[in-house]
């Protein structure tokens, strides 16, 4: 899980600062003028003042309601008013950010990092950004920074991890699971647990991914729809958790991919392998020819369902199955000679030396073993 890599998707969580508690600097600003400054001067600036302040603020109300072209200009106006606002710099930061302009969004985090470089969240939101853009190294700093100056964030323990998670060594993997965890105890989160699961399985821990998977489907269960990752990532983490051989956990995993989406071809694949893993050949069955049914036609499919039909005894249907498969993906040479080994125990050897010809033929420089794995 990474700006660039997970078993997931990367996730970068920007903490806004809060309107009362965050960095003005404008104090600095004030003591550069001389006690001789006249009573005019300082009522002047004690004006702008006040209007930077009402801008400011109504320009973070209108983003709080999600009117972001008024909330734009709002503070576009603040910073008119006061260049160094760290608060408008952030909002205005934000606001780039998720309008995929994430130059503008890094020129104005930045500035907010250089003009209150001892804020927690100013830091993080800098190498948030900077770790979008790629800039690992630069955002690794950031973040480490931020979290010297305040180790109890759940956000910047995220960024962090994930960049320690795309290393990919067994010390990678070590800090990784370390600074998620400080995170969870933090700030419970479903994703959480999820890239707790994704370490334990590269770590072949196969203890630890099982304990930490119930409490991602815990949580994943009674999380908000918009928090929940989507079918593609909960089918690739049932896939790892059926390398794993922790079948239980997979068939679940799997079942809620395919909830979110009956389409979902590997979903469907992996779920028909897990019930092949436990010689529950019905429940494979049922599970390939309903997606079949659905209009989901794959030559994954249909090569397991060939499977399924030569272990269920009824090999006239796992021929033309298997024919399906490499029409749906003519150019695998691991259909072919599956094809041909099973014509070969449909007691037709002359068939199946014709078609294990062809595949010799057609792919001379590859080797491919047969099986349904």
């Amino acid at each position: 899980m990474n700006a660039a890599c997970s078993p997931r998707r990367v996730f970068v969580l920007f903490v806004l600062f809060a309107l009362a508690g965050a960095m003005r600097e404008r104090g600095a600003t004030c003591q550069t003028q001389t006690p001789r400054t006249s009573s005019r001067v300082a009522a002047r600036s004690s004006q702008r003042a006040a209007v930077n302040d009402k801008l400011l603020a109504e320009g973070i109300a209108a983003f709080e309601r999600g009117d972001t072209s008024v909330a734009r200009d709002l503070l576009e106006r603040a910073l008119a008013s006061d260049s160094q606002s760290v608060e408008a710099h952030t909002y205005l930061g934000v606001l780039a950010d998720q309008a995929g302009e994430l130059g503008n969004a890094e020129r104005h985090f930045a500035i907010a990092a250089l003009r209150a470089p001892k804020s927690p969240s100013a830091r993080n939101n800098y190498g948030a950004i900077l770790l979008r853009l790629k800039r690992t190294r630069e955002a690794t700093a950031e973040f480490e920074a931020s979290l010297s100056l305040d180790p109890n964030q759940a956000n910047a323990l995220v960024n962090l991890a994930q960049i320690r998670f795309a290393g990919n060594t067994s010390e990678d993997m070590r800090v990784a699971a370390e600074l998620f965890r400080r995170a969870d105890a933090l700030a419970p989160d479903a994703e959480i647990s999820r890239a707790l699961t994704g370490i334990a399985l590269r770590r072949n821990d196969r203890t630890q991914a099982a304990e930490h998977y119930q409490n991602y489907a815990t949580r994943a269960a009674t999380a908000n729809s918009g928090s929940v990752t989507d079918s593609a990532a909960r089918a690739e983490l049932g896939g790892a958790l059926l390398e794993a051989k922790l079948l239980a956990e997979a068939e679940a995993e799997l079942k809620a991919a395919l909830a979110l989406d009956a389409t979902n071809t590997a979903a469907v694949a992996r779920l028909a392998r897990v019930y092949l893993m436990r010689k529950d050949i019905p429940a494979a069955g049922r599970t390939l020819e309903a997606a079949v049914a659905r209009q989901v036609e794959a030559a994954p499919i249909y090569s397991l369902l060939a499977v399924v039909y030569e272990k269920s005894g009824h090999i006239e249907n796992a021929i033309p199955a298997m024919r399906l498969a490499i029409q749906a993906d003519p150019q695998s040479d691991k259909y072919r000679f599956q094809y041909g080994l099973l014509l070969a125990n449909a007691d037709a050897p002359a068939a199946a030396v014709i078609r294990l010809n062809e595949a010799l033929q057609t792919f001379p420089k590859r080797v491919c073993g047969w099986g349904w794995e």
